[in-house]
């Protein structure tokens, strides 16, 4: 293993002992757009997470987490397997494994980044996932400097069908005040949708915020009805576990 190599592996063996310390379990995810009022549906569980890391790295990895959530031991694991698979390459291929190793790198640091602006929480078998990420288009807008992006995620784990109905939220600067209120108005909608969602299915959206401050908090809930035969038969408040909108540089601080 030549000596600029060895400092990657390095570098991330020392990604996984803080993740052994923090005791970090990644859930792989996708990049979060900034692209506000996007929606649709979107695969769940394993399938989600091989989209995800197939989306981000490709043909990169070739021994990949066979587990839902990647802990510190199983990083180890898919690290000394794929280094050991390139341990002999030769000197043509190895331009391209480094520039695989560093992008490979850059992910795990993107998604420690995403884990740490993301909550989840299951209410009556309806899981929500949320995610933030601070947004590039800040500058481009000539907006806020702590403008963010975040992402709902909603999955049906129950054997009926669900409508999201509407939704309320919160959102706090660092300090503590409230930015935003949006109250629950029954049947409020979200990004102007009242989504049906089949057993085992998601349905994600994306929105966003901007704070007087480098990092926040969003709590609240989504009013979700339970269906039969096509019609509401209750409705009941599905928690969104406080999430961290959080610009970059304070993470890394």
């Amino acid at each position: 293993m030549s000596r600029a190599a060895l400092q990657i592996y390095r570098t991330f063996l020392r990604q996984a002992n803080r993740m052994s310390k923090r005791g970090v379990e990644l859930e792989i995810q996708k990049p979060v757009s900034d692209n506000w009022g996007h929606y649709g549906y979107s695969e769940s569980g394993l399938a989600y997470q091989a989209s995800a890391m197939s989306q981000l790295l490709g043909s990169s990895l070739r021994i990949f987490p066979g587990a839902e959530k990647l802990d510190a031991a199983a990083l180890r694991r898919v690290l000394r397997e794929n280094f050991k698979l390139n341990k002999v390459a030769s000197p043509v291929e190895t331009p391209r494994l480094m520039g695989e190793a560093m992008a490979a790198l850059r992910v795990l640091l993107e998604q420690l980044y995403l884990h740490r602006c993301s909550s989840t929480s299951t209410t009556e078998g309806v899981r929500i996932d949320a995610t933030s990420k601070f947004s590039t288009a800040a500058t481009a807008y000539g907006r806020s400097q702590n403008l963010f992006s975040y992402r709902i995620r909603i999955t049906n784990l129950r054997s009926e069908p669900i409508q999201v109905l509407g939704r309320e939220w919160s959102i706090l600067n660092d300090k503590g005040a409230i930015m935003v209120h949006v109250p629950h108005v029954s049947g409020n909608a979200i990004v102007g949708q009242q989504p049906i969602i089949p057993p085992n299915d998601c349905f994600e959206y994306i929105s966003g915020t901007d704070l007087d401050t480098p990092s926040g908090l969003q709590r609240g809930f989504l009013e979700i009805a339970v269906l039969d035969n096509g019609r509401p038969a209750r409705t009941f408040m599905a928690t969104v576990k406080p999430f961290v909108h959080m610009r970059p540089d304070v993470h890394r601080s």
